[in-house]
């Protein structure tokens, strides 16, 4: 589906055909395993580790190939570090990296990523992004957008960046995560599967009443764990529920009765729940973890917001992992040798050994995170106050009003920092209605 009405987005690896009046659309890529050599399935670690390097060299090198200049996007953390390694002892010229920083406490990502760059000894350059910078683009950001989001920004200041160097071509880690087991999913739900045929034997009413008390709490995490004890009866269902922004007695509050009564009918989970169910019979715990996570947010967020916000700069963004040689390849190796347990993606640490220092390599992965926390209260407040006016509103009928504001209102007054991503999707939801409005 599209925030259009009428208008659908075509899945990924499908195609359509448009002939004598008639469309046809027809998948030509899943995620099934392909008939590869047997000797091409690993049988020890160490050979995995060692296939795993060189699929990864000639991903990058595939990924490089072009007639103009080169560079990197640079976080500092594993999955980007290793691309832009890998690139940087490929290239016959210095590699271009480009990193955003942030002048408030506790968002000093661009200190790992200058230390990666000084070892790696790439061209680097940095912007010290600042709330005011992304008050004033903001016009700009929603015009680009095809679809609303609240993620991607980052991407739209370091691809500018990377433009004003003069670089055409860019490469990105983006899919390290999904592929070898990044996210917190990849430890919360196993353990959720664990538990939750015991918690189906708890008697109904007493379970109505724990999952109650736990959305009284009124926090991030324990609504979110009330949503899985309260909906969730398998695997794909919990993988379903992992990318909700909002709780579900939240979402069905913030829309007006008829949208909510359709959203009742469509259920809380994903649309595709039982379309990714058939396709992923006898796939492991933790790979269908992964499947989910590159089918849902690396396909609905990540990838779609990397291109809409690199393309407005002028960027095309290449993204090595997400490779169809490379992903076919692991996934019909042994998932425990992809997922390392007790090692978040210690798989790929290993394949970069003499690519990265140790303390890249081990170092505990941290999300990247803009300070929209402290912005949202200072020069981005504007913004949201025009977004959840009443004029603004008036325009998005779907939504109740009076729960938008609310939410709006119980955020400056609690001052709860973690509540801030679902605040900001939603004013972009609505500024994203409003974006064509005259004022």
């Amino acid at each position: 589906k599209t925030i259009y009405r009428r208008v659908r987005c075509l899945q990924p690896g499908h195609c359509a055909k448009w002939k004598a009046g008639k469309l046809s659309i027809k998948q030509y890529w899943d995620l099934q395993p392909a008939n590869i050599a047997s000797d091409d399935v690993c049988t020890t670690y160490e050979e995995f580790v060692t296939k795993l390097r060189a699929q990864l060299e000639d991903s990058v090198s595939a990924h490089s190939v072009s007639d103009v200049r080169v560079g990197a996007f640079l976080s500092g953390g594993l999955d980007s570090s290793g691309i832009a390694a890998m690139l940087s002892r490929q290239s016959e010229q210095k590699l271009a990296t480009f990193t955003l920083g942030f002048g408030e406490t506790g968002f000093a990502e661009q200190d790992l990523a200058r230390e990666t760059a000084q070892f790696l000894g790439t061209d680097h350059h940095e912007f010290q992004l600042t709330g005011v910078e992304v008050a004033n683009c903001l016009s700009d950001i929603l015009a680009r957008m095809d679809q609303p989001t609240g993620d991607g920004i980052n991407t739209y200041f370091v691809s500018r960046l990377a433009a004003q160097a003069g670089i055409k071509v860019v490469l990105s880690g983006l899919g390290g995560d999904e592929i070898f087991g990044g996210y917190p999913s990849f430890r919360h739900v196993p353990r959720l599967m664990r538990y939750l045929p015991w918690w189906h034997r708890v008697p109904q009413a007493l379970r109505h009443i724990i999952i109650a008390r736990m959305r009284r709490k009124g926090e991030g995490r324990s609504l979110k764990l009330a949503d899985f004890l309260d909906h969730a009866r398998d695997l794909h269902e919990i993988a379903s529920l992992q990318r909700m922004v909002f709780a579900e007695p939240s979402r069905m509050a913030l829309l007006s009765p008829d949208a909510r009564g359709l959203a009742e009918r469509s259920g809380p989970f994903h649309p595709l729940t039982d379309d990714f169910a058939t396709e992923l019979q006898n796939t492991g715990v933790m790979r269908t973890v992964s499947a989910w996570e590159m089918r849902t947010y690396m396909t609905d967020v990540l990838l779609g917001d990397s291109d809409v916000f690199s393309m407005a700069n002028s960027i095309e963004l290449r993204t090595p992992f997400v490779d169809s040689p490379l992903v076919r390849w692991i996934w019909q190796q042994p998932e425990e040798f992809v997922y390392t347990p007790g090692r978040t993606k210690g798989a790929l640490a290993d394949a970069m050994a003499d690519y990265l220092p140790a303390s890249t390599r081990e170092r505990p992965k941290v999300g990247f995170t803009l300070p929209f926390a402290l912005w949202m209260r200072g020069p981005l407040r504007d913004f949201l106050e025009t977004s959840f006016s009443k004029s603004s509103l008036d325009h998005c009928p779907w939504l109740d009003a009076r729960a938008v504001r609310s939410l709006w209102d119980d955020y400056l007054q609690h001052n709860n920092a973690r509540n801030w991503s679902r605040v900001w999707s939603l004013a972009m939801l609505i500024s994203f209605a409003n974006r064509h409005r005259s004022s």
